[in-house]
């Protein structure tokens, strides 16, 4: 595509050698000729990819003076020639930039002032004597040169201006595809995270869902009391067949409502030495208090708990709060009573009967004997017991 184009543009600038052709003017045919080549050339080496761009460039700007500075030499100022001189400043701004053209014009100037002088002196072809002054020419030159020069040094300013757009474009460019890396690595990052604390989160939530389930369906009550405010945390679902509160209802309850003044204050004893146990004395770390705690009911009645106080810390190792487990010892109490009151009864009837009954261990020694067998017998407890029945109170056999 791009030799396609060279071969236009070289039939374009062939026109004035068809021309010069056609009239008759062979002196200027090769000149003609010459240019249309070149120019062919010039594209072919610019455009060609197996070179790199300053070995393409180069050469081609270096052509681009040398036929134009050869066309002035045979053709004259009216020739193409100052049109390949005027183009290699702006072609060197345009690709090398500021300082090229600078020294692309300063040939540019040198090679006028010698024609300037080769013109003077009638040492060209197209020159004749006194045709060509050499101030004339100087102040034609200096034009040339100005405008040259003014063309050449836009073209450089701009063409630096625009590096150091495209500069600042592919900077921003490149810590904007910076930022876009870190923000995708971050988003990775912050999606792994998601997804770890969404599986410890489900993990929490189910295993607070299994010791929910099972501290709900225990007999026994488990709460957690704040130290600070003495409010419940937490109290699990059996508190209402303890104490006929639910849970809602506990939460709002203080502590002076759910038990007797003297519980009240066993209570906060114990409160005192648990905690005392867990901050100030390392020896007692993880010790716990046993309590026996009488409980208000909703109903006015009361319920004998026997608690076992903990102290809960936080991550640091401070105490924050008590853990509890209460259980109902109404009915135990009640037994160990009516068990008491039988055992009672039981020795008043055995110390009153009138009758003898006494207890002998297997080997035959007496251990309880009762006041008829002792009076009727003559001997006091302390006298008898623990001696051989045989021999005391029944006779040896002989």
């Amino acid at each position: 595509m791009y030799y396609l184009a060279g071969a236009f543009f070289s039939f374009a600038a062939s026109l004035p050698a068809i021309v010069a052709l056609t009239a008759g003017e062979r002196s200027n045919l090769i000149a003609s000729l010459a240019a249309p080549l070149c120019l062919w050339c010039l594209i072919a080496l610019f455009y060609g990819r197996r070179l790199s761009f300053r070995l393409r460039a180069g050469p081609a700007l270096a052509i681009a003076y040398v036929v134009g500075l050869t066309i002035l030499l045979v053709q004259g100022p009216r020739s193409q020639g100052s049109y390949w001189l005027f183009s290699f400043p702006v072609l060197c701004a345009l690709l090398f930039g500021l300082r090229a053209s600078t020294v692309a014009l300063t040939l540019n100037a040198l090679a006028l002032v010698l024609l300037g002088w080769l013109a003077a002196d009638a040492r060209l072809p197209w020159s004749a004597p006194g045709a060509y002054p050499f101030l004339a020419w100087a102040a034609s030159s200096a034009g040339f040169i100005v405008f040259n020069t003014l063309v050449a040094v836009s073209i450089a300013l701009l063409v630096r201006g625009l590096s150091r757009t495209a500069d600042g474009e592919r900077t921003a460019r490149s810590v904007l595809d910076l930022e876009r890396t870190a923000l995708k690595i971050t988003n990775q990052r912050l999606l792994r995270e998601a997804r770890v604390r969404r599986r410890a989160e489900t993990a929490l939530a189910a295993s607070e869902q299994r010791y929910s389930l099972l501290a709900d369906n225990l007999k026994d009550t488990i709460w957690i009391m704040e130290l600070d405010s003495l409010r419940m945390r937490y109290v699990s679902r059996s508190i209402q067949g303890l104490l006929g509160y639910s849970v809602e209802e506990l939460d709002r309850l203080p502590l002076e409502t759910v038990l007797t003044p003297a519980s009240l204050k066993i209570a906060m004893s114990a409160l005192e030495k648990v905690c005392g146990l867990e901050s100030g004395d390392p020896a007692g770390r993880g010790l716990s208090r046993t309590i026996e705690l009488e409980h208000i009911r909703k109903d006015g009645g009361t319920v004998l708990t026997e608690t076992i106080l903990t102290a809960l810390r936080d991550g640091q190792g401070r105490i924050e709060a008590i853990i509890g487990v209460s259980r109902d010892i109404t009915a135990r109490r009640e037994s160990e009573a009516a068990l008491r009151r039988s055992e009672s009864q039981y020795r008043e009837l055995v110390q009153t009967v009138n009758s003898i009954i006494l207890r002998l261990d297997t080997r035959g020694r007496i251990t309880f004997l009762n006041e008829f067998a002792r009076s009727f017998f003559g001997y006091e407890e302390v006298e008898i017991l623990g001696r051989n029945a045989v021999g005391t109170i029944v006779p040896t056999r002989e």
